[in-house]
């Protein structure tokens, strides 16, 4: 929880630091809490100043953003391994 409130606040720090690329604050929220799995998904939304006709900078936009949490990720040490499943080995025989 300590490192997604960070990841979150760094966001959210980029985003006041480009006013002339986010109209809103970026928002971070959880879309699924998958326990079994061990992880919870969230969903970074934006709204960029320009509309979509300008598809250029906003598309500038969201690969610097990305590569920013990429990055942020990777610094805060924020990984996911996915666990292990059980494997079910069947004896078939071929019918000839």
């Amino acid at each position: 929880k300590e490192k997604v409130d960070e990841f979150h606040l760094n966001v959210l720090q980029y985003g006041k630091d480009r006013p002339r690329e986010f109209l809103t604050e970026i928002e971070l929220s959880a879309t699924s809490i998958e326990v079994q799995f061990g992880y919870v998904e969230y969903v970074l939304s934006a709204q960029h100043i320009e509309s979509w006709q300008n598809m250029a900078a906003v598309w500038k936009t969201k690969v610097e953003l990305t590569m920013h949490c990429n990055e942020l990720t990777k610094e805060l040490g924020m990984t996911y391994t996915t666990p292990a499943l059980p494997v079910q080995l069947y004896n078939a025989t071929i019918e000839k």
